[in-house]
């Protein structure tokens, strides 16, 4: 099994030093859960807007990200992650290749219904509020949330990242642990962690479940990956994978690179 994981970010970033200790925490904590055949290829976008926060730098970023998808991961691949709780270009994502594309917010939610009756939602900045319950009502998922603030945030700094994976425990959990336990007392029955650096950090810091409750945590980008596992799988034995039929229906691919070369993007990885 050969998953591709979309990083939605170069290897180094801005304003995040050391981040490279992030990426090569996340990385182990993937690898530690994948069925012994698999193998996951990180890759880093060249260039990136990388402002996750903003729609509009999102936007930019998603161009690097489908420019990445479509070359890398289209062939000797069975299964493709994007690596952003956001889920950007997920959709233009499954138009452009044959194999299934998860998204590491879509394919969590999916999976909290699974494991209760509803469920809440703790990313790291209030910005992203919006932007989660905006994908939510897209992947139909409304009925299931708890009534009263279902998407909250613990406000994490960015530059903390890479501490989460030295100090797990100590700067991943407690602001995490805040808006989490707010959820249960409001009602939820599963908390969705709404960031793919903060979810592999928490279970790093072995923390599965809110404390002093039975109401588990999905580590979203753990569960994206494991998803992509099965759905790759199915692909070879059942020769199942994303429909064609209307809304992922593509171009000629000769259409596609014809038009991609007319604006500058290779062809080649």
């Amino acid at each position: 099994m050969n998953i591709f994981f979309q990083n939605i970010s170069t290897e180094i970033i801005p304003g995040i030093p050391d981040a490279e200790k992030m990426w090569r925490g996340i990385g182990n904590h993937i690898r530690s859960l994948t069925m012994p055949d698999t193998v996951v290829d990180f890759s880093y976008l060249s260039q990136a807007s990388y402002f996750v926060a903003s729609k509009y730098m999102e936007m930019l970023n998603s161009v690097y990200i489908l420019d990445s998808l479509i070359r890398k991961a289209g062939t000797g691949y069975d299964a493709a992650v994007i690596g952003c709780f956001n889920d950007p270009g997920l959709w233009e994502a499954r138009e452009s290749l044959d194999i299934p594309v998860i998204g590491v917010g879509e394919s969590s939610m999916h999976i909290a219904c699974m494991l209760g009756k509803n469920f809440g939602v703790v990313t790291v900045r209030k910005k992203l509020i919006p932007v989660v319950e905006d994908n939510i009502r897209r992947y139909g998922l409304e009925s299931r949330l708890i009534r009263q603030n279902p998407v909250r945030s613990c406000e994490l700094d960015e530059k903390l990242y890479p501490a989460m994976f030295s100090d797990p425990a100590n700067v991943a959990v407690p602001p995490f642990e805040v808006e989490a336990k707010k959820l249960v007392n409001d009602g939820a029955e599963v908390v969705v962690v709404g960031c793919a650096s903060l979810g592999p950090a928490l279970s790093l810091a072995g923390y599965r479940m809110v404390s002093g409750t039975r109401v588990p945590v999905i580590n979203a980008t753990a569960v994206a990956v494991k998803v992509a596992e099965v759905l790759g799988q199915i692909r070879k034995t059942l020769g199942i994978s994303t429909s064609k039929a209307l809304k992922y229906q593509s171009l000629p691919k000769p259409v596609v690179d014809g038009i991609r070369s007319s604006l500058g993007f290779k062809t080649e990885p």
